[in-house]
């Protein structure tokens, strides 16, 4: 690293970079327009290519973060922990230089006295958070983003507060609020645009303002930024053409927070990890309550630990329960399909998720044989128990974009060469050669 440069490190996930300048430009969105300009563009590549099995950010990211591909370092699930003998990115450079880190997912603190901010994506189980009072940041994302389809009003509320205390301890980020008050009132109250999209987009502004402002005293020589409403925008909205330029005008405030970060390094790399196209929309299928179903279906478990989409990690007493609700899962079908995809951890936890999709809301008239199907190729049940009452238990999400498997990298003043394609895991030797650790 040369003298005081400093290296910036954003994952915008998944974001389809065509799409966000074209209509950045349509809607005069300056800061998205100006975001781009001073980069070098190279285009990044996986081998992985089935989403829902390893072309996932929880996976992708974990790959970029350890310079592994999935089948090294073995992470499918999001909240799997992290084999304690790979090396993340910021441990390497951690030894030589100081570094913050902010939402990446899959990540661990494996502490020492450089790590100044570590600060883990919300469906994170196991990894601590420095400096501690970033907790009361932590617990409304956290909780919101593993319970929005049964958000309960008393929990939302007490989580808020939490999160509003921390915001008033920076006069920087209530400076912010006050001068963008009219925006940020009529946007949140009066907008037509969903509750899910405000909430992801509002959080990633309030975590890069919080970083911002511990950035004025830390002033690490290293930050890594994981920001995920674009994707959440991509994959839940993409087909809402009428609300565009609210969209847009949420995101060009996200841009112009990110500018002030940049102002901050000498050199920066921006990547996707991999991106989306737009699709015809369909429906995931996720309980609105996914404790209370499973214990419905008599499944018991000590805990579960609960991710974005329709999936958990169950743990049990011991072995021969594990086994047992594991045949049990197996085996359960709606319709004639069968309900979960399963995928053993270890001898006392599994992972599920449902396996079914639809390409019709629940509001029209479902038939099993023609409008549901699996996710990837599957066997279909011969069985003749129906379960079709278990169709109230879960909420119809709509999906409108899907992950491909080719990325952007966008960086500038690096201290090392950049091909013109890579494989996405070849970020991580990147940033080591450009910091020289």
């Amino acid at each position: 690293m040369k003298l005081k440069q400093k290296l910036l490190v954003v994952n915008i996930n998944e974001f389809n970079y065509n799409f966000l300048l074209k209509q950045g430009k349509i809607f005069k969105c300056k800061n998205i327009i100006n975001f781009f300009r001073t980069f070098n563009k190279s285009k990044t590549f996986t081998h992985d290519k089935i989403q829902h099995e390893n072309l996932d950010p929880w996976v992708q990211e974990v790959s970029i973060n350890t310079g592994k591909n999935s089948k090294k370092h073995k992470i499918k699930n999001l909240g799997e922990k992290l084999n304690s003998n790979i090396v993340q990115i910021w441990d390497l450079i951690s030894n030589k230089f100081t570094v913050s880190v902010w939402g990446s997912m899959n990540s661990q603190l494996r502490d020492n006295k450089n790590i100044k901010v570590f600060f883990p994506d919300p469906w994170n189980f196991t990894s601590k958070i420095k400096p501690k009072n970033l907790e009361n940041l932590f617990l409304l994302p956290n909780y919101y983003a593993k319970n929005y389809t049964n958000v309960k009003l008393f929990n939302f509320i007490k989580y808020t507060f939490r999160l509003i205390k921390i915001l008033f301890t920076s006069s920087f980020v209530v400076k912010y609020f006050v001068s963008n008050f009219f925006f940020y009132f009529k946007n949140i109250f009066f907008s037509k645009i969903p509750l899910n999209f405000k909430f992801f987009i509002i959080f990633d502004i309030i975590s890069l303002l919080i970083l911002l402002n511990l950035e004025k005293k830390n002033k690490s020589d290293c930050v890594f930024i994981f920001l995920n409403s674009i994707a959440h925008f991509q994959h839940n909205y993409w087909d809402d053409e009428k609300n565009y330029k609210n969209y847009f005008e949420f995101l060009d405030k996200l841009f112009y927070v990110l500018n002030k970060h940049l102002l901050n390094y000498q050199s920066a790399v921006i990547y996707n990890g991999f991106t989306q196209k737009k699709i015809k929309p369909e429906y995931l299928l996720r309980p609105y309550d996914p404790e209370s179903l499973l214990l419905k279906l008599k499944i018991t478990f000590l805990k579960s630990e609960q991710n974005m989409t329709n999936g958990a990690i169950l743990f049990f007493k011991n072995e021969r329960e594990q086994k047992y609700y594991y045949n049990k899962m197996k085996n359960l079908t709606l319709g004639n399909l069968y309900l979960f995809e399963l995928k053993k951890i270890n001898k006392k936890s599994f992972f599920y998720k449902i396996r079914i999709k639809s390409n019709y809301t629940k509001s029209k008239k479902l038939k099993f044989n023609r409008k549901f199907n699996y996710y990837k190729t599957y066997k279909k049940s011969k069985k003749n128990n129906q379960n079709y009452n278990l169709l109230d238990e879960f909420k119809f999400i709509k999906t409108t974009g899907t992950h491909i498997n080719q990325g952007h990298f966008f960086h500038k003043n690096l201290n090392t060469k950049v091909k013109k394609k890579f494989q996405n895991h070849f970020i991580f030797n990147i940033i080591k050669e450009s910091l020289n650790v």
